[in-house]
């Protein structure tokens, strides 16, 4: 997988993730391109927990350390491939970006709608590709609804029922799943 100077080898074992660097290497250099050694990592996803080896994978005198976890054009990867990571990920990303708006939200130059419009698309990244459970639904909505209290800088206790009435949008959820169904068309 590539874009732009991201690039990801992927092969079913050791040998074909070996052959496939060696090709990569071969054209870089050919391009006159270095591989960046201090960013360049390996991970085995699997879903057996017997893997425990943090050992260096060793390509043609260059060392790779292996990983848990990776960022990969924004996204999280784990190598059990829990996508409930990447969501935590994307709400604490959605919460610092609500807390850089707050003041303009106070002012009332920014109204809860627009705010909207800026912070839901910060946790909603890369949605398409996500298999959520029912612990990630609940912890999106409670995300929302959080976002949803505030009323004019104070909080005010509401139903969630009446915070929904009140901002008129579809549920970050079905936002989610309007996403993945798009994006399955689109496939």
């Amino acid at each position: 997988l590539a874009y732009a100077d991201d690039v990801d080898l992927l092969g079913r074992n050791v040998r074909t993730l070996k052959e496939n660097f060696i090709q990569l290497e071969e054209a870089s250099t050919r391009a006159g391109l270095t591989i960046n050694m201090a960013k360049t990592k390996y991970m085995v996803m699997t879903r057996k927990s017997t893997i425990t080896s943090n050992a260096l994978l060793e390509i043609q005198g260059y060392q790779f350390e292996k990983v848990t976890t990776f960022k990969y054009l924004g996204s999280l990867i784990s190598e059990k491939n829990e996508i409930s990571l990447e969501i935590g990920e994307r709400i604490n990303a959605g919460n610092r970006c609500y807390f850089s708006v707050q003041d303009l939200m106070k002012t009332r130059l920014l109204s809860m709608r627009q705010s909207r419009m800026v912070i839901r698309p910060v946790v909603t990244y890369a949605v398409e590709t996500w298999v959520l459970t029912k612990r990630d639904v609940e912890l999106l909505n409670m995300w929302e609804r959080k976002i949803l209290f505030q009323e004019g800088g104070e909080w005010r206790i509401r139903t969630n029922l009446e915070l929904y009435e009140l901002y008129e949008d579809p549920p970050i959820t079905a936002e989610v799943r309007a996403a993945q169904l798009r994006w399955l068309g689109h496939l």
